[in-house]
């Protein structure tokens, strides 16, 4: 029995000492190593800082004075598992009491608030009042205010239909995401939301989409998601096309964009369709990056698309015949290529077509999961003569290709007969996970790359190339 006193005695002194070790620590150091690990508002990783406010009252004064780690607060069916009361840094509050709580921890900050109103428990006859009583914390506190981001998430908007958001102003909510918002929050949005910097509408089921945002003062993203797989679901967009100037960036699922009326974009940087036809004509002359999976642009009469901007395109899926009527105008500005998925023959044809049209001499070109043939890739090649950098992901590789690099066989002898290699511009050639169609020998890759490298700069045609095994492993420069 002595012997267990003194141990735990031991014990004792040890825990003492720890937390006071941790105490002697300043506060604004504490600060420091508090943001490192919860600093960052959108790591989902981050954990749960109230562990760390547990240690002792320091933690706990520097942790609660962090209004960021506070600003998540999610509104939720009591159904939500209590071992989720903290999901990706938030706090879930299912009554108005938790969310009263929740609130006094933000210390008057700007707030992040998800409405997490698409369970069916909320079609119960309850469901309606528990939602009335935890927006009416917020009405009440005027707590709409301060939010900063808000995702609303009903599944439909008649689920909602009729719950208070009348007289919410929102003059700093910078981030909207919506899946059947009811129309009432849909107008506070348009109406309030001056400082609007992205707008999801996902499962949008009007149309045509009659948002007005005349009122956002600064450049906006757009994304709008579909109900139904494949494009076939149409969508107007005039009225929120022609209400602003400030859309700079426009992603699309799954939607048909039916008209034949023009639409002006002018200040549209980036456009993202996915599964989706435009068959509007489009104005868009800040365009610098264009990606279209399995999406095509088709303008009425003879003019093509143009983007006198545009610097990249990304085309996903070249199996999909519409990719190949792509007419993007004039492309003296295009300086990077990206090909995902098909076939290298569907590359050749639309490289055939740019071509003949006189107008595409890219300075990046990028290849993944796509079946090269090395005679077509290599005639391909030879129609790109200012291309200084090329990275093949996912392929398999014929060692031709890398002879037609290198300009001789391979592996290069002292009395191999020399040739101009294929793009004597080339500064920079990277392969990710590709493997030899002999062996399917990914070391074949990296010998095929040493010899290139060696023979071009024999040759005077200097080379930086690099290979990995798997995306996001380190480099391994030849």
């Amino acid at each position: 029995m002595d012997q267990l006193g003194e141990e735990s005695r031991g014990l004792h002194a040890t825990s003492h000492s720890s937390i006071s070790k941790w105490q002697s620590i300043p506060a604004d150091l504490l600060y420091v190593i508090a943001n490192l690990c919860f600093g960052d508002e959108d790591d989902e990783d981050d954990g749960d800082p109230r562990v760390l406010m547990q240690v002792c009252h320091n933690w706990m004064s520097v942790l609660l004075s962090m209004t960021s780690l506070w600003c998540k607060i999610i509104l939720a069916h009591p159904t939500i598992h209590a071992n989720k009361r903290r999901v990706s840094g938030s706090e879930i509050c299912h009554t108005p009491a938790e969310l009263r709580k929740a609130l006094e921890r933000t210390n008057g900050g700007t707030i992040k608030l998800q409405c997490w109103f698409d369970s069916n428990q909320w079609d119960r006859a309850d469901g309606h009042d528990r939602a009335e009583e935890l927006l009416e914390v917020i009405q009440m506190s005027r707590l709409f205010l301060r939010i900063r981001h808000i995702t609303f998430l009903s599944g439909s908007s008649k689920r909602m239909e009729g719950i208070g958001f009348d007289g919410w102003e929102l003059p700093v909510l910078e981030e909207a995401i919506l899946e059947g918002s009811p129309p009432v929050l849909d107008k506070q949005i348009q109406q309030t939301a001056h400082r609007l910097r992205f707008l999801s509408i996902i499962k949008a089921d009007s149309d045509p989409l009659n948002w007005d945002l005349s009122k956002m003062s600064t450049p906006l993203a757009v994304e709008l998601v579909g109900n139904s797989p494949g494009g076939r679901q149409k969508l107007q967009l005039r009225q929120m096309i022609t209400s602003t100037r400030n859309i700079v960036e426009l992603t699309i699922w799954d939607f048909t964009i039916p008209g034949s009326e023009l639409l002006s974009l002018p200040m549209l940087q980036t456009m993202e369709l996915n599964t989706t036809r435009f068959e509007c004509n489009l104005d868009c002359p800040s365009l610098t990056k264009l990606h279209l999976y399995q999406s095509s642009i088709r303008t009425s009469g003879s003019d093509p698309f143009v983007s006198p901007s545009l610097k990249a395109l990304e085309l996903n899926d070249l199996e999909n015949k519409d990719l190949l009527n792509i007419r993007v105008g004039s492309l003296e500005t295009l300086q990077f290529l990206f090909f995902t998925s098909g076939d290298v023959s569907y590359i050749e044809m639309f490289f055939a077509q740019m071509i003949k049209d006189g107008h595409v001499r890219p300075r990046t070109l990028q290849l993944q999961h796509v079946h090269v043939d090395s005679s077509s890739l290599i005639s391909i090649l030879r129609e790109v003569p200012d291309l200084s950098e090329l990275l093949i992901e996912k392929c398999p590789l014929e060692i031709q290709l890398f002879e037609a690099f290198a300009g001789c066989s391979l592996p290069a002898e002292l009395d191999s007969p020399r040739r101009p290699p294929i793009v004597p511009s080339l500064q920079v050639f990277k392969v990710i996970s590709s493997y030899s169609t002999y062996s399917k020998d990914y070391a074949d890759i990296i010998d095929w790359l040493t010899w290139t490298v060696d023979a071009r700069s024999k040759n005077g045609y200097p080379l930086k190339a690099a290979i990995r095994d798997v995306d996001g492993t380190p480099w391994v420069d030849i």
